[in-house]
């Protein structure tokens, strides 16, 4: 029997085994394994200039932190991501291609892990003409393409947008009950968003009551709601809804002068200040002091006291045009959207999660892009330089029911207060002239009859006035924040709304 004090010794012959097992690499910890998916919508059409989405699919054997980085011709989007344990999770996101039409989609780990792949997409030039893929459109349609205004694609159900502003680069939608009654939830908001901005859509077989429904949800009344019953009577049905729609919203230069100038006031009014305090600083320190070196610091220091001023979170700007009809529920804003320009230093706006976000202007790319953990709404941050704002567009659908109906009577339009309190700085446009709608009690009504009128001379007058056909009238009043869907604390907002009549009633 070994004693006590051997059973404890190292012997040579012992220590051998214990080295070589130590020089034996170690088992490595396996890496999760993941999978990234990418798919296009809209059967992988992407209008030019235009919003489409695509389906982002991430898969993990073990949970992960991280976010993915998505870049497309707006900039660089980031959707923070954690992935459970075998179990996958799919996002819809909306996208804008542009040329040569891809997306670049990275997923980055928080251990540093980088996976990276490419969507591609097929551009159009014209907005594309959805095709329910349960009717028979294969074989009928393509003969009735002679004007070249429609681009058809055929989808299923499931190939119909899951976010409101993959619509952008749709034109009408041809469809039957069936197809619309497998929709998902996404899938039914989204097109409600669509059928809001007075979106064409084009239903066969569908029961009186789901057609009523549908131009209950829709906007310019439901005008733009249609049946057919022949397959060849689509072409000439796309082409007269499409010309009774209202024009689409105005371009971002013609919003520009709608801005308040309070904010540009006060930034010249600033820099007004402190160059006139700068002169006569530098003059009062040359009379008292001699020595020129101390005379030739006195400029840098002015300077970095002014850069320091100016530095700091920015403003922004918002200015805003939203349409809508008499009667509608719904109104189309487009709004544009002025980021920092007050301030050296880091700016950011919430967007809500139906804008559509565009970079205008100078700006070939957007500030970043975040997404918020609910992976919906987006907020717009970067660092701006002093009066140099950031410019994007943003455009959407708002449920709003107009104050006022507006409708022509005798050959004169007939103005109808709604609401119970009269909205004021309300103006009337008709046959290029404009005239102010007196105060109104609720119910009450009021015709310009003999009234002059003036000419427009408000930039919100003339913006209104030349959208306008020379018979039509229009309503013109100035609205809140809480028509836009983006902005905050710090977001000087102004916006007018036009209330055009319905058209047909007399």
């Amino acid at each position: 029997m070994p004693s006590a004090r051997e059973s404890v010794l190292f012997t040579p012959a012992r220590l051998i085994p214990l080295l070589l097992l130590s020089l034996l690499p170690l088992p490595a910890i396996a890496s999760p394994v993941i999978d990234m998916e990418l798919k296009a919508g809209l059967g992988g059409l992407a209008v030019s200039g235009r919003a489409t989405e695509m389906m982002l699919r991430l898969f993990s054997t073990s949970p992960i932190d991280g976010h993915v980085e998505i870049t497309d011709s707006n900039g660089v989007a980031t959707l923070p991501v954690r992935l459970d344990e075998q179990r996958e999770k799919i996002w819809w996101l909306p996208v804008n291609p542009g040329a040569p039409g891809s997306v670049r989609v990275r997923l980055i780990t928080n251990q540093g892990r980088v996976i990276e792949k490419q969507q591609a997409f097929e551009h159009s030039r014209r907005p594309v003409t959805i095709i329910s893929s349960t009717i028979p459109a294969g074989f009928g349609f393509s003969g009735h393409q002679q004007s070249g205004r429609i681009r058809p694609v055929i989808l299923s159900t499931a190939g119909l947008p899951h976010v409101a502003q993959a619509y952008a680069g749709v034109g009408a939608i041809v469809s039957d009950a069936q197809f619309l009654s497998k929709l998902t939830r996404d899938q039914y908001h989204a097109l409600g968003q669509y059928l809001g901005g007075c979106g064409i859509m084009l239903v066969s077989d569908a029961d009186p009551a789901v057609l009523e429904r549908l131009r209950d949800i829709s906007g310019c009344n439901g005008h733009s709601i249609d049946t057919y019953a022949d397959l060849s009577a689509v072409t000439a049905l796309l082409l007269r809804l499409d010309a009774e729609r209202p024009p689409g919203p105005p371009a971002p230069a013609e919003l520009m002068p709608l801005q308040r100038k309070v904010f540009q006031q006060r930034m010249v009014s600033s820099l007004s200040f402190y160059l006139c305090g700068y002169v006569i600083f530098i003059a009062l320190v040359a009379w008292r002091i001699k020595t020129t070196r101390y005379l030739l610091l006195l400029p840098v220091l002015v300077a970095g006291a002014g850069a320091l001023a100016w530095s700091g979170t920015g403003g922004h700007q918002l200015i805003s045009w939203a349409e809508t009809q008499s009667g509608d529920q719904y109104s189309r804003v487009s709004s544009l959207l002025l980021l920092g320009g007050d301030r050296m230093g880091h700016s950011s706006v919430l967007l809500g999660p139906d804008s559509r976000l565009a970079a205008i202007g100078g700006d070939l790319q957007l500030p970043g892009i975040h997404y918020q953990d609910d992976g919906r709404h987006r907020e717009l941050s970067g660092d701006t330089r002093l009066l140099v704002p950031r410019a994007c567009e943003l455009t959407s659908v708002r449920l709003y029911s107009p104050p006022f109906s507006l409708t022509l009577r005798v050959g004169q339009p007939q103005v109808i207060l709604q609401a119970q309190a009269f909205p004021h700085d309300t103006r009337l446009l008709w046959r290029g002239h404009a005239f102010t709608v007196p105060v109104l009690t609720k119910g009450e009504s009021w015709q310009p009859l003999e009234s002059p009128g003036h000419e427009p001379g408000s930039p919100a007058e003339r913006l209104l006035n030349r959208r306008l056909a020379f018979g039509d009238p229009a309503l013109l009043l100035p609205f809140g924040p809480g028509m836009v869907d983006a902005g905050g604390a710090d977001t000087q907002a102004t916006g007018w709304l036009a209330i055009r009549h319905e058209a047909g009633r007399q």
